[in-house]
């Protein structure tokens, strides 16, 4: 069977996020270190994403008698970097994870999210803000956390297909 829409969402999120390196003109290597889910990091493995999930909100109501709902994903991208003592490098650090997410979720050269591994059509991608993420203690690093909608119709009752 196949993996439910919102999965393949997360799925092609990371592909375009993996190629995030400084030899394909990236600030950062952080696509060499992507995991799905929250998760708490050390400088030992930054730079690091992960991508998280968000909630799966309807754009219009829809009813039985509906054959598809228009849907917006909510795709959080937190990016990490190691700590520095300088707080103006920490910063700079941050900045450059965050340009390189955008530019890697963004890809202008395609504009709507497709599956990684058959190039179906997943939906329309948003860029929706970034905030720093709180530091917690004792932490050696700091994170930006990206935020992205996927805009897309569903099957209604059958979150495995768009429509």
């Amino acid at each position: 069977m196949a993996e439910p829409i919102q999965i393949r969402h997360l799925r092609a999120v990371k592909s375009r996020l993996s190629a995030i390196s400084v030899a394909n003109g990236y600030l950062t290597n952080a696509g060499e270190n992507i995991y799905f889910g929250p998760r708490v990091h050390s400088k030992s493995n930054c730079p690091v994403i992960n991508v998280v999930g968000g909630a799966d909100e309807p754009q219009k109501a829809a009813s039985g008698g509906s054959r598809s709902m228009e849907l917006r994903q909510v795709i959080y991208v937190d990016g990490f970097v190691e700590e520095f003592d300088d707080s103006e490098e920490s910063g700079l650090a941050g900045e450059e994870i965050k340009a390189d997410i955008k530019q890697a979720v963004l890809d202008y050269n395609a504009q709507a999210l497709t599956d990684a591994t058959d190039d179906d059509n997943l939906g329309s991608l948003e860029y929706a803000g970034a905030v720093p993420i709180e530091k917690a203690d004792n932490s050696d690093v700091e994170g930006i956390r990206v935020t992205f909608y996927v805009i897309n119709k569903e099957g209604f009752g059958n979150p495995y297909a768009t429509r």
